[in-house]
Protein backbone atom coordinates (compact mmCIF):
# COMPACT_ATOMS: atom_id res chain seq x y z
CA UNK A 1 0.00 0.00 0.00
CA UNK A 2 1.29 3.43 -0.92
CA UNK A 3 1.97 6.11 1.74
CA UNK A 4 -1.02 8.10 0.46
CA UNK A 5 -3.26 5.09 0.83
CA UNK A 6 -1.95 4.43 4.35
CA UNK A 7 -2.71 8.03 5.35
CA UNK A 8 -6.23 7.83 3.92
CA UNK A 9 -6.87 4.55 5.72
CA UNK A 10 -5.68 5.98 9.04
CA UNK A 11 -7.90 9.05 8.74
CA UNK A 12 -10.87 6.89 7.79
CA UNK A 13 -10.21 4.51 10.70
CA UNK A 14 -10.04 7.39 13.17
CA UNK A 15 -13.29 8.81 11.82
CA UNK A 16 -15.04 5.46 12.09
CA UNK A 17 -13.68 4.88 15.63
CA UNK A 18 -15.11 8.22 16.72
CA UNK A 19 -18.66 6.99 16.12
CA UNK A 20 -18.49 3.19 16.32
CA UNK A 21 -17.89 2.10 19.94
CA UNK A 22 -17.12 -1.52 19.16
CA UNK A 23 -14.33 -0.94 16.63
CA UNK A 24 -10.63 -1.71 16.91
CA UNK A 25 -10.20 -4.03 19.84
CA UNK A 26 -13.70 -4.90 20.94
CA UNK A 27 -16.45 -3.06 22.78
CA UNK A 28 -15.58 -0.30 25.21
CA UNK A 29 -17.67 2.23 27.14
CA UNK A 30 -18.79 5.47 25.56
CA UNK A 31 -16.75 8.58 26.29
CA UNK A 32 -18.16 11.18 28.68
CA UNK A 33 -16.45 14.59 28.15
CA UNK A 34 -18.17 15.86 31.32
CA UNK A 35 -17.01 12.95 33.48
CA UNK A 36 -16.16 13.45 37.18
CA UNK A 37 -12.99 15.40 37.97
CA UNK A 38 -10.61 14.17 40.67
CA UNK A 39 -7.37 15.50 42.13
CA UNK A 40 -4.40 13.12 41.83
CA UNK A 41 -1.23 13.56 43.88
CA UNK A 42 1.99 12.64 42.07
CA UNK A 43 4.89 11.68 44.35
CA UNK A 44 8.52 11.37 43.23
CA UNK A 45 11.69 10.08 44.90
CA UNK A 46 14.55 12.35 45.95
CA UNK A 47 14.18 16.11 45.98
CA UNK A 48 11.68 16.42 43.13
CA UNK A 49 8.67 18.20 44.56
CA UNK A 50 5.32 16.37 44.56
CA UNK A 51 2.65 17.66 42.21
CA UNK A 52 -1.12 17.79 42.12
CA UNK A 53 -2.82 17.21 38.77
CA UNK A 54 -6.38 17.02 37.51
CA UNK A 55 -7.65 13.67 36.28
CA UNK A 56 -11.07 12.76 34.86
CA UNK A 57 -13.23 9.68 34.63
CA UNK A 58 -14.06 9.95 30.95
CA UNK A 59 -15.38 6.42 30.33
CA UNK A 60 -19.03 5.98 31.29
CA UNK A 61 -19.42 3.63 34.23
CA UNK A 62 -15.65 3.10 34.64
CA UNK A 63 -13.44 4.24 37.54
CA UNK A 64 -10.27 4.41 35.40
CA UNK A 65 -8.81 7.94 35.60
CA UNK A 66 -7.69 9.72 32.45
CA UNK A 67 -4.73 12.12 32.49
CA UNK A 68 -4.04 14.83 29.93
CA UNK A 69 -1.08 14.24 27.64
CA UNK A 70 0.36 17.55 28.89
CA UNK A 71 0.47 16.30 32.50
CA UNK A 72 1.70 12.84 31.43
CA UNK A 73 4.58 14.49 29.60
CA UNK A 74 5.53 16.50 32.68
CA UNK A 75 5.41 13.48 34.98
CA UNK A 76 7.72 11.35 32.83
CA UNK A 77 9.66 14.21 31.19
CA UNK A 78 8.38 13.04 27.83
CA UNK A 79 8.21 14.82 24.49
CA UNK A 80 4.93 14.75 22.55
CA UNK A 81 4.02 15.34 18.91
CA UNK A 82 0.39 15.83 17.87
CA UNK A 83 -0.84 14.98 14.37
CA UNK A 84 -4.25 16.69 13.99
CA UNK A 85 -4.95 15.03 10.68
CA UNK A 86 -4.59 11.51 12.05
CA UNK A 87 -5.85 12.41 15.56
CA UNK A 88 -2.66 10.74 16.66
CA UNK A 89 0.03 11.51 19.23
CA UNK A 90 3.60 10.29 19.46
CA UNK A 91 5.10 10.40 22.95
CA UNK A 92 8.82 9.87 23.54
CA UNK A 93 10.23 9.09 26.99
CA UNK A 94 13.64 7.67 27.86
CA UNK A 95 14.55 7.43 24.17
CA UNK A 96 11.53 5.24 23.37
CA UNK A 97 8.44 6.23 21.39
CA UNK A 98 4.81 5.16 21.54
CA UNK A 99 2.02 6.16 19.17
CA UNK A 100 -1.62 6.42 20.25
CA UNK A 101 -4.73 7.43 18.33
CA UNK A 102 -7.92 9.05 19.61
CA UNK A 103 -10.63 6.42 20.30
CA UNK A 104 -8.25 3.56 19.49
CA UNK A 105 -7.08 1.04 22.08
CA UNK A 106 -4.09 0.13 19.96
CA UNK A 107 -0.62 1.45 20.99
CA UNK A 108 2.28 1.19 18.57
CA UNK A 109 5.68 0.89 20.24
CA UNK A 110 9.06 -0.70 19.67
CA UNK A 111 9.32 -4.22 21.04
CA UNK A 112 5.66 -5.04 20.59
CA UNK A 113 2.30 -3.31 20.35
CA UNK A 114 -0.21 -3.09 23.18
CA UNK A 115 -3.98 -3.15 23.42
CA UNK A 116 -5.33 -0.85 26.16
CA UNK A 117 -8.48 -1.66 28.11
CA UNK A 118 -9.81 1.85 27.33
CA UNK A 119 -8.95 4.16 24.42
CA UNK A 120 -7.65 7.74 24.68
CA UNK A 121 -10.18 10.50 24.01
CA UNK A 122 -9.92 14.07 22.78
CA UNK A 123 -11.34 16.61 25.25
CA UNK A 124 -10.78 20.36 25.64
CA UNK A 125 -8.09 20.53 23.00
CA UNK A 126 -5.88 17.75 24.41
CA UNK A 127 -5.61 13.97 24.21
CA UNK A 128 -6.56 12.37 27.51
CA UNK A 129 -4.83 9.09 28.24
CA UNK A 130 -6.14 6.25 30.43
CA UNK A 131 -3.97 5.67 33.49
CA UNK A 132 -2.99 2.29 32.03
CA UNK A 133 -1.05 4.11 29.30
CA UNK A 134 1.06 5.83 31.96
CA UNK A 135 1.73 2.67 33.98
CA UNK A 136 2.18 0.22 31.11
CA UNK A 137 3.78 2.40 28.41
CA UNK A 138 5.31 5.69 29.60
CA UNK A 139 6.73 4.46 32.93
CA UNK A 140 8.65 1.50 31.42
CA UNK A 141 9.87 3.73 28.57
CA UNK A 142 11.20 6.29 31.06
CA UNK A 143 12.69 3.55 33.25
CA UNK A 144 10.48 4.45 36.21
CA UNK A 145 8.64 2.24 38.64
CA UNK A 146 5.12 3.48 39.18
CA UNK A 147 2.31 2.66 41.58
CA UNK A 148 -1.30 3.83 41.61
CA UNK A 149 -3.23 3.92 44.89
CA UNK A 150 -6.92 4.41 43.98
CA UNK A 151 -7.96 4.89 47.60
CA UNK A 152 -5.56 7.75 48.22
CA UNK A 153 -5.64 8.86 44.56
CA UNK A 154 -1.84 8.91 44.61
CA UNK A 155 0.47 8.11 41.72
CA UNK A 156 3.93 7.19 43.00
CA UNK A 157 6.63 7.51 40.36
CA UNK A 158 10.13 6.13 40.86
CA UNK A 159 9.40 3.49 43.46
CA UNK A 160 8.58 5.86 46.32
CA UNK A 161 5.47 4.15 47.61
CA UNK A 162 3.55 6.00 50.31
CA UNK A 163 3.64 3.98 53.53
CA UNK A 164 2.36 6.55 56.07
CA UNK A 165 -1.30 6.53 55.12
CA UNK A 166 -3.32 8.26 57.83
CA UNK A 167 -3.16 10.75 60.71
CA UNK A 168 -6.04 11.20 63.13
CA UNK A 169 -6.42 13.25 66.33
CA UNK A 170 -8.96 12.53 69.04
CA UNK A 171 -9.48 14.05 72.48
CA UNK A 172 -11.05 13.40 75.84
CA UNK A 173 -11.14 15.73 78.81
CA UNK A 174 -7.81 14.31 80.01
CA UNK A 175 -5.87 13.39 76.88
CA UNK A 176 -5.26 13.91 73.18
CA UNK A 177 -4.19 10.99 71.01
CA UNK A 178 -2.49 11.25 67.62
CA UNK A 179 -2.83 7.98 65.70
CA UNK A 180 -0.70 7.31 62.63
CA UNK A 181 -1.51 4.41 60.34
CA UNK A 182 1.06 2.90 57.99
CA UNK A 183 1.30 0.17 55.42
CA UNK A 184 4.29 -1.40 57.19
CA UNK A 185 6.02 -1.14 60.59
CA UNK A 186 7.98 2.11 60.74
CA UNK A 187 11.02 2.99 62.84
CA UNK A 188 10.31 6.09 64.93
CA UNK A 189 11.79 8.37 67.57
CA UNK A 190 10.28 11.16 69.65
CA UNK A 191 12.19 14.29 70.66
CA UNK A 192 11.22 17.35 72.65
CA UNK A 193 12.74 19.81 70.19
CA UNK A 194 11.56 22.88 72.13
CA UNK A 195 9.84 23.42 75.48
CA UNK A 196 6.44 23.40 73.79
CA UNK A 197 7.15 21.18 70.78
CA UNK A 198 7.33 17.42 70.28
CA UNK A 199 8.75 16.04 67.03
CA UNK A 200 8.02 12.48 65.94
CA UNK A 201 10.50 11.30 63.29
CA UNK A 202 9.68 8.31 61.08
CA UNK A 203 12.90 7.20 59.42
CA UNK A 204 12.82 6.13 55.77
CA UNK A 205 9.07 6.73 55.60
CA UNK A 206 7.04 8.33 52.83
CA UNK A 207 3.83 10.12 53.69
CA UNK A 208 0.75 10.11 51.53
CA UNK A 209 0.72 13.57 49.92
CA UNK A 210 -2.65 14.39 51.41
CA UNK A 211 -1.07 14.25 54.90
CA UNK A 212 1.77 16.67 54.19
CA UNK A 213 1.15 20.17 55.55
CA UNK A 214 -0.43 21.81 58.60
CA UNK A 215 -1.92 19.77 61.42
CA UNK A 216 -5.12 21.21 62.86
CA UNK A 217 -5.44 22.13 66.52
CA UNK A 218 -7.15 19.51 68.66
CA UNK A 219 -7.35 19.28 72.44
CA UNK A 220 -3.87 19.59 73.94
CA UNK A 221 -2.37 20.20 70.48
CA UNK A 222 -2.43 23.83 69.36
CA UNK A 223 -1.21 23.09 65.84
CA UNK A 224 1.61 21.44 63.97
CA UNK A 225 3.02 20.40 60.65
CA UNK A 226 3.82 17.12 58.92
CA UNK A 227 6.76 17.38 56.53
CA UNK A 228 8.19 14.92 54.02
CA UNK A 229 11.98 15.10 54.05
CA UNK A 230 14.50 13.05 52.06
CA UNK A 231 15.33 10.95 55.15
CA UNK A 232 11.78 10.36 56.32
CA UNK A 233 8.76 12.07 57.83
CA UNK A 234 8.82 14.69 60.60
CA UNK A 235 5.65 15.40 62.56
CA UNK A 236 6.05 18.42 64.86
CA UNK A 237 3.18 19.33 67.19
CA UNK A 238 2.90 22.40 69.41
CA UNK A 239 1.68 21.67 72.92
CA UNK A 240 -0.91 23.76 74.67
CA UNK A 241 -0.41 25.04 78.23
CA UNK A 242 -2.43 22.15 79.72
CA UNK A 243 -0.22 19.47 78.16
CA UNK A 244 1.71 17.42 80.68
CA UNK A 245 3.29 14.02 80.03
CA UNK A 246 3.24 11.92 76.90
CA UNK A 247 3.66 8.34 75.82
CA UNK A 248 4.12 6.46 72.53
CA UNK A 249 2.88 2.96 71.85
CA UNK A 250 2.44 0.82 68.76
CA UNK A 251 -0.31 -1.56 67.68
CA UNK A 252 -1.25 -3.76 64.73
CA UNK A 253 2.22 -5.23 64.44
CA UNK A 254 3.87 -1.82 64.43
CA UNK A 255 1.68 -0.44 61.66
CA UNK A 256 -0.11 1.91 64.05
CA UNK A 257 1.72 4.49 66.17
CA UNK A 258 -0.13 6.31 68.93
CA UNK A 259 1.23 9.44 70.58
CA UNK A 260 -0.81 10.09 73.72
CA UNK A 261 -0.62 13.49 75.42
CA UNK A 262 -1.88 13.74 78.98
CA UNK A 263 -3.34 16.86 80.55
CA UNK A 264 -1.92 18.31 83.74
CA UNK A 265 -3.84 17.66 86.92
CA UNK A 266 -6.68 20.10 87.49
CA UNK A 267 -5.42 23.32 89.02
CA UNK A 268 -1.75 22.52 88.42
CA UNK A 269 0.14 25.59 87.22
CA UNK A 270 1.68 25.69 83.78
CA UNK A 271 5.25 24.46 83.89
CA UNK A 272 7.54 27.30 82.83
CA UNK A 273 10.29 26.78 80.30
CA UNK A 274 13.28 25.46 82.27
CA UNK A 275 15.66 28.41 82.18
CA UNK A 276 19.10 28.28 83.78
CA UNK A 277 19.81 31.43 85.78
CA UNK A 278 23.52 31.94 86.44
CA UNK A 279 24.75 33.41 89.70
CA UNK A 280 28.07 34.49 91.06
CA UNK A 281 29.09 30.92 91.88
CA UNK A 282 28.63 29.90 88.24
CA UNK A 283 31.70 31.80 87.06
CA UNK A 284 34.16 29.40 85.47
CA UNK A 285 37.17 28.75 87.69
CA UNK A 286 40.58 29.88 86.61
CA UNK A 287 42.78 27.24 85.03
CA UNK A 288 40.14 24.88 83.54
CA UNK A 289 41.94 22.54 81.13
CA UNK A 290 40.23 23.15 77.78
CA UNK A 291 42.37 22.45 74.76
CA UNK A 292 40.18 20.51 72.27
CA UNK A 293 36.83 21.95 71.20
CA UNK A 294 34.51 19.70 69.19
CA UNK A 295 32.20 21.69 66.91
CA UNK A 296 29.18 19.83 65.59
CA UNK A 297 27.32 21.25 62.55
CA UNK A 298 23.83 19.78 62.90
CA UNK A 299 22.01 17.69 60.28
CA UNK A 300 23.69 16.97 56.93
CA UNK A 301 23.27 14.67 53.93
CA UNK A 302 19.68 13.57 53.46
CA UNK A 303 18.70 15.46 56.63
CA UNK A 304 18.38 19.09 55.54
CA UNK A 305 17.09 20.28 58.91
CA UNK A 306 14.88 23.35 58.89
CA UNK A 307 14.41 25.22 55.62
CA UNK A 308 14.02 28.99 55.67
CA UNK A 309 11.34 30.94 53.87
CA UNK A 310 14.08 32.01 51.45
CA UNK A 311 14.99 28.37 50.79
CA UNK A 312 18.05 28.20 53.07
CA UNK A 313 18.65 24.64 54.37
CA UNK A 314 19.82 24.50 57.96
CA UNK A 315 22.48 21.88 57.23
CA UNK A 316 24.40 24.25 54.90
CA UNK A 317 24.13 27.33 57.08
CA UNK A 318 25.38 25.63 60.26
CA UNK A 319 28.30 24.08 58.37
CA UNK A 320 29.38 27.59 57.35
CA UNK A 321 28.96 28.75 60.95
CA UNK A 322 31.01 25.77 62.19
CA UNK A 323 33.86 26.64 59.84
CA UNK A 324 33.75 30.25 61.03
CA UNK A 325 33.80 29.07 64.64
CA UNK A 326 36.73 26.78 63.95
CA UNK A 327 38.67 29.74 62.58
CA UNK A 328 37.90 31.95 65.60
CA UNK A 329 38.73 29.21 68.11
CA UNK A 330 42.04 28.46 66.44
CA UNK A 331 43.01 32.10 66.71
CA UNK A 332 42.44 31.85 70.44
CA UNK A 333 44.75 28.83 70.69
CA UNK A 334 42.27 25.95 70.75
CA UNK A 335 42.53 22.70 68.82
CA UNK A 336 39.30 22.20 66.91
CA UNK A 337 37.60 19.04 65.60
CA UNK A 338 34.51 19.20 63.35
CA UNK A 339 32.17 16.21 63.48
CA UNK A 340 31.55 16.80 59.79
CA UNK A 341 33.30 19.10 57.33
CA UNK A 342 31.13 18.12 54.37
CA UNK A 343 27.52 17.31 53.51
CA UNK A 344 26.87 13.81 54.83
CA UNK A 345 24.51 11.91 57.08
CA UNK A 346 25.60 11.58 60.70
CA UNK A 347 23.50 10.10 63.49
CA UNK A 348 23.57 11.69 66.97
CA UNK A 349 25.36 8.71 68.49
CA UNK A 350 28.02 8.93 65.77
CA UNK A 351 28.60 12.60 66.60
CA UNK A 352 29.00 11.76 70.29
CA UNK A 353 31.40 8.94 69.52
CA UNK A 354 33.50 11.19 67.28
CA UNK A 355 33.68 13.81 70.01
CA UNK A 356 34.65 11.28 72.69
CA UNK A 357 37.29 9.60 70.53
CA UNK A 358 38.79 13.01 69.71
CA UNK A 359 39.37 13.62 73.41
CA UNK A 360 37.26 16.76 73.36
CA UNK A 361 37.10 19.05 76.37
CA UNK A 362 34.06 21.00 75.14
CA UNK A 363 31.30 20.09 72.68
CA UNK A 364 29.30 22.77 70.80
CA UNK A 365 26.46 21.65 68.52
CA UNK A 366 25.21 24.29 66.07
CA UNK A 367 21.64 24.50 64.79
CA UNK A 368 19.10 26.98 63.41
CA UNK A 369 15.51 27.05 64.61
CA UNK A 370 12.14 27.14 62.84
CA UNK A 371 8.49 27.60 63.74
CA UNK A 372 5.05 27.31 62.17
CA UNK A 373 4.95 31.05 61.40
CA UNK A 374 7.33 34.00 61.02
CA UNK A 375 6.61 35.49 64.45
CA UNK A 376 9.17 33.39 66.37
CA UNK A 377 12.64 34.91 66.67
CA UNK A 378 15.70 34.82 68.89
CA UNK A 379 18.62 32.67 70.03
CA UNK A 380 18.60 29.79 72.51
CA UNK A 381 21.26 27.72 74.23
CA UNK A 382 20.51 24.20 75.50
CA UNK A 383 22.31 22.19 78.17
CA UNK A 384 21.56 18.89 79.87
CA UNK A 385 19.32 19.16 82.94
CA UNK A 386 20.86 19.06 86.38
CA UNK A 387 19.82 15.94 88.26
CA UNK A 388 20.28 15.45 91.98
CA UNK A 389 19.54 11.73 91.70
CA UNK A 390 22.62 9.47 91.65
CA UNK A 391 23.40 8.13 88.21
CA UNK A 392 22.82 4.39 87.77
CA UNK A 393 25.94 2.39 87.04
CA UNK A 394 26.34 -0.55 84.72
CA UNK A 395 28.90 -3.29 85.21
CA UNK A 396 32.44 -2.15 86.06
CA UNK A 397 31.28 1.38 86.87
CA UNK A 398 30.10 2.40 83.40
CA UNK A 399 27.31 4.98 83.16
CA UNK A 400 24.47 4.27 80.69
CA UNK A 401 25.04 5.98 77.34
CA UNK A 402 21.98 8.22 77.47
CA UNK A 403 22.97 9.53 80.92
CA UNK A 404 26.65 10.22 80.28
CA UNK A 405 26.07 13.93 79.68
CA UNK A 406 24.37 14.25 83.08
CA UNK A 407 27.82 13.90 84.69
CA UNK A 408 28.73 17.26 83.12
CA UNK A 409 25.41 19.05 83.68
CA UNK A 410 26.82 21.67 86.04
CA UNK A 411 29.77 22.53 83.77
CA UNK A 412 27.51 22.51 80.71
CA UNK A 413 25.23 24.99 82.44
CA UNK A 414 28.22 27.23 83.18
CA UNK A 415 29.25 27.16 79.53
CA UNK A 416 25.70 27.92 78.40
CA UNK A 417 25.56 30.88 80.80
CA UNK A 418 28.69 32.30 79.17
CA UNK A 419 27.59 31.69 75.57
CA UNK A 420 23.95 32.85 75.62
CA UNK A 421 24.40 36.55 76.58
CA UNK A 422 27.25 36.96 74.09
CA UNK A 423 25.13 35.46 71.31
CA UNK A 424 22.27 37.82 72.16
CA UNK A 425 24.60 40.82 72.12
CA UNK A 426 26.29 39.79 68.86
CA UNK A 427 23.06 38.98 67.02
CA UNK A 428 20.78 41.69 68.42
CA UNK A 429 18.07 39.00 68.46
CA UNK A 430 15.64 38.31 71.32
CA UNK A 431 16.99 36.29 74.24
CA UNK A 432 15.05 33.00 74.46
CA UNK A 433 17.10 31.89 77.44
CA UNK A 434 18.99 28.78 78.43
CA UNK A 435 16.93 25.60 78.37
CA UNK A 436 17.89 22.49 80.29
CA UNK A 437 16.89 19.63 78.02
CA UNK A 438 17.98 16.06 77.30
CA UNK A 439 18.66 16.79 73.64
CA UNK A 440 19.56 13.65 71.69
CA UNK A 441 22.64 15.23 70.16
CA UNK A 442 24.07 15.85 73.66
CA UNK A 443 23.37 12.37 75.02
CA UNK A 444 26.50 10.25 75.17
CA UNK A 445 28.84 13.27 74.93
CA UNK A 446 31.35 12.77 77.76
CA UNK A 447 32.42 16.41 78.25
CA UNK A 448 30.72 19.76 78.95
CA UNK A 449 28.35 20.23 76.02
CA UNK A 450 25.80 22.72 74.70
CA UNK A 451 23.49 22.99 71.72
CA UNK A 452 22.94 26.41 70.15
CA UNK A 453 19.93 27.50 68.10
CA UNK A 454 21.54 30.51 66.42
CA UNK A 455 18.32 31.98 65.03
CA UNK A 456 15.02 31.21 63.32
CA UNK A 457 15.18 30.48 59.60
CA UNK A 458 11.43 31.12 59.46
CA UNK A 459 12.17 34.74 60.47
CA UNK A 460 13.33 36.37 57.23
CA UNK A 461 15.41 38.96 59.10
CA UNK A 462 17.29 36.31 61.05
CA UNK A 463 17.65 34.12 57.97
CA UNK A 464 19.32 36.95 56.06
CA UNK A 465 21.49 37.81 59.07
CA UNK A 466 22.76 34.23 59.30
CA UNK A 467 23.51 34.25 55.57
CA UNK A 468 25.63 37.38 55.97
CA UNK A 469 29.24 36.26 56.36
CA UNK A 470 30.31 39.18 58.55
CA UNK A 471 27.37 38.77 60.96
CA UNK A 472 27.92 35.04 61.09
CA UNK A 473 31.60 35.51 61.98
CA UNK A 474 30.54 37.88 64.77
CA UNK A 475 28.40 35.08 66.20
CA UNK A 476 31.32 32.67 65.89
CA UNK A 477 33.64 35.15 67.62
CA UNK A 478 31.15 35.56 70.47
CA UNK A 479 30.97 31.78 71.00
CA UNK A 480 34.76 31.50 70.86
CA UNK A 481 35.18 34.25 73.46
CA UNK A 482 32.73 32.46 75.78
CA UNK A 483 34.74 29.23 75.48
CA UNK A 484 37.89 31.19 76.33
CA UNK A 485 36.24 32.49 79.51
CA UNK A 486 35.12 28.94 80.28
CA UNK A 487 38.79 27.93 79.99
CA UNK A 488 39.59 30.46 82.70
CA UNK A 489 40.50 33.69 80.96
CA UNK A 490 39.17 36.92 82.40
CA UNK A 491 35.99 38.04 80.62
CA UNK A 492 37.42 41.42 79.60
CA UNK A 493 40.55 39.72 78.32
CA UNK A 494 38.67 37.14 76.26
CA UNK A 495 36.25 39.68 74.78
CA UNK A 496 39.12 42.01 73.92
CA UNK A 497 40.79 39.16 72.01
CA UNK A 498 37.69 38.52 69.90
CA UNK A 499 38.93 38.61 66.31
CA UNK A 500 37.71 41.21 63.82
CA UNK A 501 34.73 39.62 62.11
CA UNK A 502 35.69 40.60 58.57
CA UNK A 503 39.09 38.97 58.65
CA UNK A 504 39.15 35.53 57.04
CA UNK A 505 42.08 33.29 57.84
CA UNK A 506 43.59 31.08 55.09
CA UNK A 507 42.75 27.78 56.80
Amino acid sequence: MTPAALLAAAVLTAAVLAVVPGAHGGPFPAADPDGPVLRVQVVYPGDRAPASIEARRLAVGMAEPFVSSADAALIFRAARYWDPDRLQMTMRAGGRSAVVTVNSRHVQRAGGNLLLALPPVHVDGDMWLPLEFLTAVLAPAAGDDVDWDPELQTLTVGGRRADLLSLALSSTSHATILTLGSARPLAWRLDRTAPDTLTLTLDEANAAPALVGPVAAEGLVTGGVLAQLPGGVHLAVALGPRAGGWNVETADGGREIRLALEARESGAPEEPAPVFKPNASDRAPRGRDVRVVVVDPGHGGSDRGAVGDGGTPEKDLVLDLARDLRQQLRRLGFDVVLTRDDDRDLEPQERAELANRAGGDVFVSLHADSWFGPEASGVTTFAAPADDEPLPQLAQGFTPWHLVQRRHAAASGELAALVQPRLVAASGAPDRGIIRLDARVLQGVDMPAIMIEAGFLTDRVQEQSLLDGDRRRELAAAIAAAVAVFRGEAEAEADARRPASKRVEPW
